[in-house]
């Protein structure tokens, strides 16, 4: 289920990337708010998806996929550190 929404989330930032990256920009401004607007874009589905990924962990009572979110957690973390 976890792999699933992960991997929603990064086709769908795939499919931001490659959209606004396809057509000319005029100016170089308009490349850095592009440049601005994605990365705010994967830190809020970063932000989404911790949230989920600590609430499974508060509400599951299987130790099995508390102890594999918690691993997903930490390396995430880890990653934006």
């Amino acid at each position: 289920m976890v792999q699933i929404w992960l991997g929603m989330n990064v086709l769908f930032v795939i499919a931001v990337l490659v959209w606004s990256w396809q057509k000319e920009s005029i100016s170089i401004i308009i490349d850095l708010a592009k440049l601005t607007s994605q990365t705010a874009l994967i830190l809020f589905l970063v932000n989404v998806n911790m949230y989920f990924i600590f609430l499974v962990i508060r509400k599951s009572k299987v130790r099995k996929i508390k102890v594999s979110l918690a691993k997903i957690s930490r390396y995430i973390i880890h990653i934006f550190n």
